[in-house]
């Protein structure tokens, strides 16, 4: 607090001294011939070293006054008070030059600071450029408006040593710009005070408004020290360039912090939003809450950022045409960037998948967890986060498997080759009754068969479904199964093959081959009897 008062101070006697100059343009400070020179006739007779109220007030109209001699003089002083005060510091540059001026609606009529003081007007008549009658008659209420009728009786009342003036800032001024700071400090702890307060008497209603209140604290207090300095500062009546700066300074603290103000109540919204959408069986809005708060950002991030620049005097016409010309030529260089903008578009339009699903996109798989303007964020099994742009995602195969309305389990088992054949055919029976005995498997859907005699086993396709979409249930019931089966295979007695090679050595001199054992029925009737109708036929009680 001790810092900033010290560097306020020493920005005003910097710019007070700054603020003594007057404008340095060759202009006729008697001459009410053109609209600059009426006005500038206003300010240069009445700066220190030249002050005449009588001169000051040559360029007026006082045809509807009762004592203009004694009145023109008074409204000119309280009319230059009013814009020192209120830190409107003019630019004579822009002011018309010429004397034969004419406004849009073809009028010989200057509307002199048109956007902060509407009320004061001058116009072309025989004697030249002059206030006109109805501009004298709203300087009282302006400057009564502006100033504090007790407070300029409580300054005149002040011992002399308190209006000795240095660098064009008297003592009193000095005292009451510190004042000022203070007032402003202790008016902003209230404001957070205050909104404590209220936020404490909604949270019964709205329980959320507590976490609110840590983001609420900063923006309400920069609003309530920018409206102090904005509305309290005139009093001081302080020379127009430390006005305007103080000025300046209050509407930069209030902007930004109703800038700040609007990004928090935006966050405010979207986490109300998003609590909704948890409630909600449709994953689309938590797709398009984290993108409606991104894009509520930058509108108004950017509609906040030319209104302050508006509020500074900044043409803000020509820069958003010089803006719309550079942003083609940046399109053109960020072809890709724009390419990802659309894909976040089509990704909404289209709806390949929502947050949550578990996607493949050109050979990478995760879980989505975010669509953004750019690109989406995925999720993979291992924990890290791959960021595709949505150019791609739009222009690539994507294969939602979060989609599917239940989960498959496919594998095949191999037991070895001398498994016997009562044992095989009872693993088999045995993982059915594995599977249908988990409580999520789909019992209708069920493969286990004895499908094939690979190289080195004897080959079982196991295949069921899970009745889940998650991906979590569906790893933990594969888990399960292949618990069970291994129980099963070491309960049985069978052992699972590996891929292997057996070499068999046929014989030698002292150990010759064996040979094919011989059989007592004949070959063909063996054969036959593995028929429908024959004696070592299984297949009939299998079906």
């Amino acid at each position: 607090m001790i810092r900033c008062l010290k560097i306020t101070l020493l920005l005003t006697v910097t710019l007070g001294l700054l603020g003594l100059a007057p404008g340095a343009m060759a202009q006729d400070p008697n001459s009410c011939e053109t609209p600059r020179d009426a006005v500038y006739g206003l300010l240069y007779w009445l700066q220190p070293g030249q002050y005449d109220p009588e001169r000051a007030a040559a360029c007026q109209d006082r045809s509807q006054l009762e004592d203009a001699a004694v009145e023109g003089p008074k409204l000119a002083v309280k009319l230059k008070k009013v814009i020192d005060a209120r830190g409107f510091y003019v630019k004579l540059d822009s002011i018309p030059g010429e004397a034969d001026y004419k406004n849009d609606a073809g009028k010989h009529r200057y509307d002199f600071l048109a956007r902060e003081l509407p009320e004061i007007v001058y116009e072309k008549s025989d004697g030249g450029w002059k206030l006109t009658a109805a501009s004298l008659t709203e300087i009282p209420g302006l400057y009564g408006a502006t100033f504090n009728e007790g407070l300029e009786r409580l300054v005149a009342t002040l011992p002399p040593v308190f209006l000795q003036e240095a660098l064009g800032i008297a003592l009193w001024q000095v005292i009451g710009l510190v004042l000022l700071l203070l007032v402003a400090w202790i008016i902003r702890a209230l404001a957070v005070v205050v909104l404590k307060l209220v936020i404490k008497q909604l949270m019964g209603r709205l329980p959320w408004l507590e976490h609110l209140y840590g983001h609420l604290k900063r923006p309400v207090g920069g609003l309530a020290l920018g409206a102090t300095l904005i509305f309290v500062q005139p009093e001081l009546q302080l020379p127009v360039v430390v006005a305007a700066t103080l000025m300046s300074i209050g509407r930069l603290i209030a902007a930004l912090s109703l800038l700040n103000l609007a990004f928090v109540l935006i966050d405010a919204f979207a986490d109300g939003m998003e609590r909704r959408a948890e409630n909600t069986e449709s994953r689309m809005d938590d797709q398009l809450i984290p993108l409606l708060r991104k894009t509520l950002k930058v509108v108004v991030g950017v509609v906040g950022l030319l209104w302050i620049l508006e509020s500074f005097d900044v043409d803000v016409t020509s820069l958003i045409a010089t803006a719309s010309v550079a942003s083609l030529g940046i399109a053109l260089a960020a072809k890709d960037t724009v390419a990802n903008v659309f894909g976040s578009v089509m990704v909404f339009m289209d709806k390949p998948f929502q947050i949550g699903d578990y996607v493949t996109v050109g050979g990478v798989s995760g879980t989505v967890e975010e669509v953004g303007f750019r690109s989406s964020r995925l999720r993979t099994p291992t924990g890290s986060v791959i960021t595709i742009p949505n150019a791609r995602m739009t222009d690539s195969q994507v294969e939602n498997l979060g989609e599917r309305p239940n989960r498959r389990y496919d594998t095949a088992v191999g037991l070895t080759y001398d498994t016997p054949p009562d044992r095989l055919q009872a693993f088999c029976a045995g993982v059915v009754e594995i599977i249908e005995a988990h409580p999520l498997t789909l019992k209708d859907k069920n493969i286990v068969r004895f499908v094939a005699f690979g190289p080195s086993s004897l080959d079982i396709q196991v295949r069921c479904w899970f009745d889940t979409t998650s991906f979590d249930q569906e790893i933990l019931a594969k888990h399960q199964l292949n618990m069970e089966i291994l129980r099963l295979a070491d309960a049985l007695g069978v052992a699972f093959a590996f891929p292997s090679h057996s070499l068999y050595v046929e014989g030698t001199p002292e150990n010759p081959a064996s040979t094919i054992g011989d059989i007592e029925e004949a070959p063909m009737e063996i054969a036959r009897s593995f028929g429908a109708t024959g004696s070592r036929a299984k297949l009939s009680s299998w079906t």
